[in-house]
């Protein structure tokens, strides 16, 4: 029979006492395992990835995704519960980058803006190699 997973990464917020009433948010990741019919907690979220609206895509196994500004790309590794933050440089004129699946190669698109002429827009690919074992 297959087995499946279930990722589960989100955040509680709680006003603590201080003189201004001010939330703090802790990152949760958990995660569903079919074969065992199980919820375990897996590691935390990195503290500094600020989470946006890319769904994220998963490629050879891992969880990928881009962060808010600045854009930095993070992998999940549900086997092992692990968080990590991945070395890849973002252009500096992409907007909107979204990373997708293509043949088991992990691949980022995005708008990307002309500096000096707001008028000159373009769609560009970029496949994400691995660096040291990174990808």
């Amino acid at each position: 029979a297959h087995s499946y997973k279930i990722v589960v990464a989100g955040e509680e917020n709680s006003i603590i006492s201080a003189p201004i009433n001010s939330r703090v948010y802790t990152l949760y990741t958990e995660i569903y395992d079919s074969s065992t019919g199980h919820w375990r907690m897996a590691g935390n979220p990195l503290p500094h990835a600020k989470f946006g609206s890319d769904p994220g895509v998963w490629c050879k196994g891992l969880f990928y995704c881009i962060t808010e500004l600045p854009y930095g790309v993070v992998r999940f590794d549900a086997d092992n519960g692990i968080w990590s933050e991945l070395d890849a440089a973002m252009p500096c004129s992409v907007s909107t980058p979204v990373l997708a699946e293509s043949n088991g190669r992990l691949i980022m698109v995005g708008r990307v803006v002309n500096n000096l002429n707001k008028d000159i827009e373009k769609i560009q690919i970029w496949e994400l190699q691995s660096v040291g074992g990174d990808i």
